[in-house]
């Protein structure tokens, strides 16, 4: 049996990435533009391979941490909202269990949401290869995640090729 190659600087990555996402969830970003019409939104990407380097190196059980901060990050951003805020979504979105990119998104309006969904629907092949996931307690029973309760929570099996054995995950306000 060969030994798992060490990936050197693991600590230190991992406590600056929590700390970048700690540093995303004190304020609510504002809007770019205040038109009517701007379906904007913002999204921030952590892509882990750039941040932390081999991250299949990485146990399971820090990944369920840092997707654990992200999701605490999702409840922060989610709380922060005033009632001129109500409409803003935020949600995040990533693949278990390679999570090689991470995406927490605030949308500002709901037609920015729906923007995101027709993207996402266009080619109609994500109700092809994507199925459901109806255990509602699968991240609680495979990755030790709680989501809290006014939190939306939807996966789907991955059936593409690539992404055969992964799972996607949106997590927040997602309607």
């Amino acid at each position: 049996m060969t030994r798992q190659k060490k990936l050197r600087g693991e600590r230190r990555r991992i406590r600056n990435l929590k700390r970048e996402i700690a540093e995303l969830s004190k304020n609510l970003p504002t809007p770019r533009s205040t038109s009517s019409t701007y379906k904007g939104y913002d999204a921030f990407h952590f892509r882990m391979f750039e941040m932390v380097g081999e991250f299949d190196l990485i146990p399971r059980r820090k990944k369920s941490d840092l997707l654990k901060g992200i999701i605490n990050s999702v409840s922060n951003l989610h709380n922060l909202k005033t009632v001129k805020e109500s409409e803003y979504r935020v949600m995040c979105f990533f693949f278990l269990p390679h999570m090689e990119y991470i995406i927490i998104s605030i949308f500002y309006t709901k037609a920015g949401l729906d923007d995101f969904y027709r993207g996402l629907y266009h080619s109609g092949r994500f109700k092809k290869e994507m199925i459901p996931i109806i255990d509602p307690n699968y991240l609680q029973s495979e990755w030790r995640i709680n989501v809290p309760s006014y939190l939306e929570v939807k996966g789907y099996h991955c059936k593409i090729g690539a992404r055969e054995n992964e799972t996607m995950w949106l997590i927040g306000n997602l309607s």
